[in-house]
């Protein structure tokens, strides 16, 4: 679910909007191979609270705009990130003081927002109780949930350690930041096109604290030449060493699982972080590969 607000301006003098009145102190980037790339602008971009990460709010604008702009919100999100959201449109109401605000396709008063801003969150309570509650999207019962960072997903620890608390909202809401504010490397694979087939390799560099899936998966949006959803033939990893900056082997992603998932804590649903692998512990995987 998403809430998608059109922000048009009206009139002959149309002013110029910067991205700083958007932004303000907020975190920001641009979405590249699934995971968020800080600091970076263009013409679509995701804005986040830094002390509150959430879903991300999505962008739509020039850099000096000053026909329209579109944002939108993903729902289930935490509440604080409904306060940015709101906020955000009242700061560019502010400077376009002629416009015309669309949410969702019907006309929303720029004065008032605050009384917008309180019925959305009680939807998306509403809506986080019915997604804690249904089935996931896959066979585990997990829940994948594209998030300001990165994906996450939700599986049924999860779920269980946030409806048993007092406030469901705020205890997603903590879920959701915890797992964005920690400093760690979130793998995402690279495809390569063989002879034998289309490759998905995912890197492991020296000395690095890595998020990596438990199985393997083509993200969502990946195509095929034919359009149709990537097929992989074989899924690898390979290995960084810094120490004699090169790639120093690969090996099966299905054997190197079977020797670090022992040694990893739980990420979410489908990941876990191992620690950093030495440049003399890289070398010991790849001898029995």
């Amino acid at each position: 679910m998403s809430i998608d607000v059109e922000i048009t301006q009206k009139g002959l003098f149309r002013k110029k909007l910067d991205y700083t009145v958007i932004i303000g102190n907020l975190g920001y980037g641009v979405y590249e191979n699934n995971r968020l790339t800080e600091r970076k602008l263009g013409g679509e971009f995701i804005v986040y609270d830094k002390k509150r990460i959430g879903r991300g709010i999505s962008i739509v604008c020039g850099r000096e705009e000053k026909e329209k702009i579109v944002l939108r919100m993903l729902s289930p999100t935490c509440e604080e990130e409904i306060d940015t959201f709101y906020n955000i449109i009242g700061r560019i109401a502010s400077v376009w003081k002629n416009c015309e605000i669309i949410q969702d396709g019907e006309a929303a008063d720029k004065n008032g927002l605050k009384e917008i801003c309180a019925d959305m969150k009680k939807a998306n309570r509403s809506f986080l109780k019915s997604m804690l509650e249904k089935n996931g999207d896959f066979k585990d019962n997990t829940i994948s949930l594209f998030s300001a960072m990165w994906q996450l997903d939700l599986g049924d620890e999860d779920k269980a350690e946030i409806l048993a608390a007092d406030d469901i909202v705020k205890a997603y809401g903590d879920w959701l930041h915890r797992l964005q504010e920690i400093d760690v490397y979130y793998a995402v694979p690279t495809f390569y096109k063989t002879d034998n087939g289309i490759w998905g390799m995912y890197f492991i560099t020296e000395d690095t604290e890595s998020a990596i899936p438990l199985v393997p998966r083509v993200p969502f949006g990946f195509n095929g030449e034919d359009g149709k959803p990537l097929e992989v033939c074989s899924w690898v990893v390979s290995f960084y060493s810094l120490t004699r900056d090169t790639v120093v082997g690969r090996m099966s992603y299905e054997k190197f699982i079977e020797k670090v998932k022992d040694k990893g804590r739980r990420y979410d649903a489908s990941r876990i972080i191992i620690g950093g692998i030495s440049d003399s512990e890289i070398d010991a995987l790849l001898e029995d590969k």
